[in-house]
């Protein structure tokens, strides 16, 4: 079996197995049962809102490359990332910079626009994860625990900005490296260049959008009726996105649960609460794949139509 292939079987799998050994069916149906679906519709409505949110960080890293596109044209493009994202991460993560070669704007700059609108997603969870499972394992007040990692955030800034002069260019995706001079991803230069757009206010927008996901969650807990705080909700996913890093299969099927499942426990709730919850924000981000399609059948793009540029 393609190696590739069993780590995507491989999410299910777990998921499968801890619904056959650690969670109540009927506890499960009940919890669902008692949806408030206002909650889940508001939730899905505040996913543009975040789309909304790193779209404008977007278009200002665009324009420090000479590369102007409106708000509007930004968010549209960003929807159909995340349409493509959920299918293959890597061509997910880069078809941005697939549209802005189509019109005419090459690869390396928009490639190093998406580098540098996407380092801070990548580099927050992790800062995120470790100092909240720090927090837990003290066993603080939720509420402490976030301003502390409000307040540790904060003065992580520069250091995460500094941490981009050891990012390893090669592990830029092979259809990407195919398309560009070998020069790019060896050259300090590009680099340096990255480094001047990550400024406080892109990692302002990308610490409210991560602001507004967790928002997302909140809402969802509470129609799903899941006593949980906004602080304790933060801790929980700051710590579950560490597990959910491990890309083993599509939408984040198993690893989340498992994250859940595991950080659920140590808040006292069961885990029949927990899979809930992942079940339901697993329907939102199918909800956000929808809405991504349609931007996506106004303006598709064909892959396989993109040239080997040189710069």
């Amino acid at each position: 079996m393609n190696k590739k292939l069993f780590l995507r079987l491989l999410g299910p799998i777990i998921f499968l197995f801890i619904v056959y050994f650690y969670v109540d069916l009927n506890q499960l149906r009940e919890i669902v049962a008692k949806l408030i679906w206002y909650f889940y519709l508001l939730s899905i409505l505040l996913c543009p809102l975040l789309i909304l949110v790193r779209s404008f960080r977007w278009h200002r890293i665009l324009a420090k490359y000479d590369i102007f596109y409106s708000v509007w044209q930004c968010f549209r493009i960003y929807f159909v990332e995340m349409l493509t994202i959920m299918v293959v991460a890597t061509i997910g993560t880069f078809i941005k910079a697939a549209y802005l070669k189509r019109d005419g704007h090459g690869l390396l700059r928009p490639t190093l626009s998406v580098i540098g609108e996407k380092y801070f997603d990548f580099l927050l969870p992790l800062v995120f994860g470790v100092t909240s499972a720090i927090l837990i394992v003290l066993k603080l007040q939720p509420d402490l625990c976030l301003i502390i990692l409000l307040f540790v955030t904060f003065l992580m800034f520069a250091p995460a900005r500094k941490f981009i002069r050891i990012f390893d260019f090669s592990k830029i995706p092979t259809f990407v490296k195919k398309m560009l001079p070998k020069s790019i991803w060896n050259s300090l230069e590009h680099i340096i260049d990255i480094e001047r757009v990550l400024d406080f206010n892109t990692y302002a927008l990308s610490v409210a959008g991560f602001a507004i996901y967790y928002l997302t969650i909140f809402l969802l807990a509470i129609g799903l009726r899941i006593d949980l705080s906004f602080s304790q909700i933060v801790l929980i996913m700051t710590v579950t996105s560490l597990i959910s890093l491990i890309p083993l299969s599509f939408f984040g099927i198993g690893t989340r649960d498992a994250g859940l499942l595991i950080v659920f426990n140590w808040f006292n709730h069961t885990p029949e609460e927990a899979i809930a919850l992942s079940m339901a924000l697993l329907l939102v981000r199918i909800a956000v794949v929808f809405m991504g399609s349609i931007f996506w059948f106004m303006d598709p793009l064909q892959l396989t139509k993109l040239k080997r540029i040189r710069q």
